[in-house]
């Protein structure tokens, strides 16, 4: 029974490994040590370019890096997944995962979106550039501003 769950685990992390090798620039695949620390060199280079993953904080940047220099050392140990005992695997898998999801949501709010706007008065139109987040922040900050505003006026009214 142990050995089956093993070989299922071991199956569905082989398989979770080849789905993820058609994704994005910014999913780690760690299958062998060599293409994982080509894939490692791109992804510490855009961390550090301060635009692809700009909204990630210095924790989760901390998380990323921690999870990768763990990958980089259990590949360089064993060469590729294959030769890992299945123990080893799951960390692996783990840490892909949390890396993955990170990169994933960090990439998807530092991505700028910029509209053209002409302010009333004027005929030239301008151009106006925020992050995903920034635009998420200050949507939250305009509800909580007017749903304060709101309760506000029903205690004045009773």
């Amino acid at each position: 029974m142990n050995t089956l769950r093993a070989l299922v685990m071991a199956g569905a992390l082989l398989a979770a490994m080849a789905a993820q090798a058609g994704k994005g620039n910014d999913q780690v695949t760690a299958t062998d040590n060599a293409g994982f620390q080509a894939q490692s060199k791109v992804i510490k280079q855009e961390l550090a370019d301060g635009k692809t993953y700009s909204e990630l904080d210095q924790k989760q940047r901390d998380d990323v890096l921690a999870a990768m220099d763990r990958m980089g050392a259990a590949l360089a140990e064993k060469g590729s997944v294959e030769s890992m005992p299945e123990e080893m695997k799951l960390r692996l898998f783990n840490d892909q995962e949390l890396v993955n999801a990170i990169l994933t949501k960090g990439r998807e709010d530092s991505r700028l979106l910029c509209t053209r706007e002409t302010p009333v008065g004027s005929h030239r139109p301008t151009t106006h550039c925020q992050t995903v987040a920034e635009r998420r922040r200050i949507q939250d900050r305009t509800q909580d501003t007017m749903r304060k505003e709101f309760q506000g006026q029903a205690l004045k009214s009773n």
